[in-house]
C-alpha cells in the first residue's frame, strides 16, 4: 500500500510542476528542468537508501 502512496506523491509532483511552469502562460523551462532534477534526485536518494535498509534487514 505504502508504494502506491509514493507513486501517487511521486507523480502528483510532476503535474503541480507541469502547472506552475505553464502558469504564466510561457513555461520558464530553465526553472522547471532544475525542479524536475532535483525531485527525481531525491526520489533516487530515497530509492538507494530503502534498498540498503531492506539489504541490511529492516522492514
Amino acid at each position: 500500500m505504502w508504494k502506491l502512496i509514493v507513486i501517487v506523491i511521486y507523480f502528483s509532483g510532476w503535474y503541480v510542476l507541469f502547472r506552475w511552469g505553464h502558469s504564466k502562460g510561457k513555461p520558464n523551462v530553465e526553472t522547471l528542468a532544475w525542479l524536475m532534477g532535483g525531485l527525481s534526485a531525491l526520489m533516487l536518494i530515497f530509492g538507494v537508501l530503502n534498498w540498503e535498509l531492506s539489504i541490511l534487514g529492516y522492514k
